[in-house]
């Protein structure tokens, strides 16, 4: 049996080839939101133009949930996006009554909700509601305290659901770590920004 060797020519050939799949690789692993993790998206999901997004967050302190329903309007704004901060146009009434809810959506002529809910020093969540639900329970359920103030957490994570009038499950979640040191300031100006580099990123809007 002759053993052939192979030329320079083909070894180089070779090599290119492998340096070309290994920035494809590189490159597929590298899209996406950079930072989120534990992410879901719906397989029957279609990414579409959306006319009005309302941004609500899951948020026990109202001082708080405001500034990051703000930050995360503005962001969006900045970027193109029609966007709502949730707590100037649902009052509690709205969480009590689901279909004065969904009058409210048709009626501010709403497709898309982007919320937001603070876990804590947690990466996961065991709450159904989030997965058959559908945007008005998550509305209507309870809120989680929201401490920034405490300079002993350096990270704090927070879970981003994207919903739209498709379906009533979250049609996208994932989780986002935020560094807490820099207080609260620092906390809403990441999340709000890494809120849309995921959003954008895994191609939801």
């Amino acid at each position: 049996m002759i053993m052939r060797i192979p030329t320079a020519s083909v070894m180089n050939a070779r090599l290119h080839q492998l340096m070309l799949s290994t920035v494809i690789f590189l490159i597929a692993a590298c899209s996406g939101s950079k930072t989120a993790s534990n992410t879901f998206r719906s397989p029957t999901y279609v990414k579409k133009n959306y006319q009005q997004i309302v941004v609500y967050a899951r948020i026990e302190q109202d001082g708080y949930r405001q500034r990051l329903e703000n930050a995360i309007v503005s962001v969006l704004e900045q970027h193109g996006y029609h966007a709502i901060p949730a707590y100037k146009y649902f009052d509690v009434v709205y969480k009590t009554d689901s279909v004065k809810f969904m009058e409210r959506i048709n009626e501010l002529k709403v497709d898309g909700v982007v919320a937001v809910a603070y876990l804590g020093k947690q990466t996961t969540v065991q709450d159904s509601y989030r997965y058959n639900g559908g945007m008005y329970n998550y509305f209507s359920s309870g809120a989680a305290p929201f401490d920034l103030e405490t300079s002993a957490q350096q990270t704090g994570y927070f879970r981003l659901d994207f919903y739209n009038l498709d379906s009533r499950a979250s049609q996208y979640n994932t989780v986002v770590p935020i560094r807490l040191s820099s207080g609260i300031e620092g906390a809403v100006k990441q999340f709000s920004e890494e809120t849309y580099t995921a959003l954008k990123g895994d191609r939801i809007i």
